[in-house]
């Protein structure tokens, strides 16, 4: 039977929850992939702070959780990209931005990821004409690939940003290119 988790928008209670993930992502890339990745809070930690506060504020950030309530991860996702990290004309085209897309280690390589990639990008083309999803890969991030892998995702010039890693990603929606993603190993079902 496919796993079926539940995605409902962040409260301000969850902040702590967010940054706990962050933080053990942080720790657990350095200890085994030798990865900077949230390694320190970009630019620093008062701005990562307020940056969160205020994807939760907005409500676009998500918390997913397994059929107990148990914290599994978290996303957000929202309709504009940051020009400093996108040029104008793929701001221009209408896309589903993804970032801090965190899922807890204990919960890791059961495709629940890639599940939400299609989920944002789903949710994207529904609410306003999203035909790509977008967002930041670090090169070295394990799973980054795996998650990657089938949903048409390629790397776009390397516009790196000083102090932020990673490259920018971009793949078609999964309805808007009018095909469907291969059979996922989990399923979401988003709460209001």
């Amino acid at each position: 039977m496919t796993p079926t988790y539940r995605v409902r928008p962040a409260a301000p209670d969850d902040m702590p929850a967010i940054l706990d993930l962050i933080g053990s992502a942080a720790a657990w890339l350095r200890r085994y992939r030798d990865s900077e990745q949230w390694a320190r809070p970009w630019p620093d930690e008062q701005t990562r702070d307020a940056r969160v506060a205020r994807g939760i504020e907005r409500r676009l950030t998500w918390m997913v959780e397994d059929s107990t309530g148990g914290l599994v991860g978290t996303v957000t996702c929202r309709e504009h990209g940051n020009d400093r990290l996108w040029a104008p004309e793929e701001l221009a085209e209408p896309a589903m931005y993804v970032s801090r897309l965190i899922i807890d280690r204990s919960h890791a390589g059961q495709g629940i990821g890639a599940t939400l990639i299609d989920w944002a990008g789903v949710r994207g083309l529904d609410n306003w004409g999203a035909k790509w999803i977008r967002g930041r890969r670090v090169e070295d991030e394990l799973g980054a690939p795996q998650v990657l892998q089938g949903t048409g995702f390629r790397a776009l010039a390397d516009t790196r940003v000083p102090g932020l890693l990673g490259l920018p990603v971009r793949g078609p929606v999964p309805e808007a290119d009018g095909r469907r993603r291969p059979h996922r190993r989990s399923q979401v079902h988003e709460l209001s």
